[in-house]
């Protein structure tokens, strides 16, 4: 993990710090986002 930018991210999108997060809860926000994106 780093701070790094992520080119086609918008900055409206937003970052998860993925050092504070479990892998667990990490994989539920991408999930999460998905479906807000599909529905």
């Amino acid at each position: 993990m780093d701070d790094g930018e992520v080119e086609g991210v918008l900055l409206t999108d937003g970052y998860i710090d993925g050092r504070i997060f479990t892998p667990e809860e990490v994989a539920n926000f991408i999930f999460q986002r998905v479906d807000d994106i599909e529905n």
